[in-house]
C-alpha cells in the first residue's frame, strides 16, 4: 500500500509538471489575450465543471463551516490577494526584482507551518527547500537595464508571497473538516473569482482583461483553465495527503518543466543557456533531497 508521503510527493510533482506546462502554454496564448484575460477565461470555463462534480460527490458530513471559511480563506489568500499583488509589483518593480523574491514562497510556507501547523521538518527538508528557491529564483531572473524601480514599493511583492504561503497553511488546516480535493479547490477558486472581480478597479490599466470576446483566445485560455484546475485540485491532493512543507517546496519545481516543455513548444520565443542549465540542476537536486526517502 502506498504512504501518504509517497502519495503527496507524487501529486506535488504532478502539480509542478501541469503548472510548468501551463506556463508554456499561456505564454503562446499572449498572441490572443493577456495573462488576466486567461485567468479569467480559465475560471469561467473550470468551475461550472467542478461545481458540478463537487455537487455529485458532496457529503451531507461536510457541510461544515470551520471547514468552508477555511478553504475560503485559502482562496483569498492564494489566487487572489497573492495574484493581484504579483501583477502590481511586476507593474511598479519590474519582473526582473519581483520573480526572484516570488520564488521564496515554498520558504515563507514551511515557516508558516512550521509555526503554524506545528511541522518539523528535518535538516534535508530544510536545505532542499533552499535549493529550490536558490534554483527558482535564478530560473526567474531576468536582467534589465531600468534601476529605476520603486523600493518602497517593494512590500507588494512579499504580499503577494505571503499570501501564497498562507495558501498553503490554510489548505492543510481545512482538510480537516472537509477531506476532499475536488471541493476545496472548487470553493477556493470560487472565492477567488469573487474577490479577483472585487480587486480589479486597482489593478493597473495593462494588466486588465483585454479582448475577452476574441474566440481564440477563449478556445486556447479556456483550454489551459482546464489544465490549471486539474493542477490546483492535484495540489489539493497533495495537501490532503503530506505536510506543507513537503507539498509546497516540490509544487514550486514547475519553472524546471516549463523550461522542458518551452524546449520542444517554444522555441522560437525561448532559449535554453548555461546559467538556466545550472539553475534547473539546482531544483532538480532540492526536489530530489525533499522527495527521495518518500520514493
Amino acid at each position: 500500500m502506498l504512504s501518504a508521503n509517497f502519495l503527496a510527493v507524487f501529486f506535488a510533482m504532478s502539480t509542478s509538471v501541469l503548472f510548468g506546462l501551463l506556463s508554456v502554454l499561456v505564454r503562446r496564448g499572449g498572441l490572443y489575450a493577456n495573462s488576466m484575460s486567461g485567468i479569467f477565461i480559465g475560471l469561467f470555463v473550470s468551475l461550472p465543471i467542478m461545481c458540478i462534480v463537487s455537487y455529485a460527490i458532496w457529503k451531507e458530513e461536510w457541510w461544515n463551516s470551520n471547514g468552508i471559511i477555511l478553504f475560503c480563506l485559502a482562496g483569498l489568500a492564494g489566487p487572489a490577494f497573492s495574484r493581484v499583488f504579483l501583477f502590481l509589483s511586476i507593474n511598479n518593480l519590474g519582473v526582473s526584482v519581483t520573480m526572484p523574491l516570488v520564488a521564496t514562497t515554498p520558504l515563507f510556507s514551511s515557516v508558516l507551518a512550521y509555526i503554524f501547523l506545528s511541522e518539523r521538518p528535518g535538516p534535508l527538508i530544510w536545505f532542499g527547500t533552499f535549493l529550490i528557491v536558490i534554483g527558482s529564483a535564478l530560473l526567474s531572473y531576468r536582467k534589465t537595464n531600468d534601476q529605476n524601480w520603486e523600493r518602497k514599493k517593494i512590500w507588494m511583492v512579499f504580499v503577494s508571497t505571503i499570501g501564497a504561503g498562507f495558501s498553503f497553511v490554510l489548505r492543510k488546516s481545512a482538510f480537516s473538516y472537509i477531506p476532499d480535493p475536488i471541493v476545496g479547490a472548487t470553493i477556493s477558486c470560487i472565492t477567488g473569482l469573487f474577490v479577483l472581480c472585487t480587486l480589479l478597479p486597482i489593478l493597473p490599466k495593462n494588466t486588465k482583461p483585454n479582448n475577452m470576446k476574441n474566440k481564440k483566445a477563449w478556445i486556447f485560455y479556456g483550454s489551459c483553465g482546464l489544465i490549471n484546475a486539474a493542477g490546483f485540485t492535484l495540489n489539493f491532493a497533495a495537501m490532503s495527503y503530506g505536510d506543507v512543507s513537503i507539498v509546497a517546496p516540490l509544487t514550486c519545481t514547475a519553472p524546471v518543466f516549463a523550461i522542458l516543455s518551452s524546449y520542444f513548444l517554444l522555441k522560437d520565443l525561448e532559449k535554453i543557456t548555461l546559467s538556466i542549465c545550472v539553475a534547473t540542476a539546482i531544483t532538480v537536486t532540492g526536489a530530489i533531497l525533499i522527495s527521495w526517502k518518500f520514493l
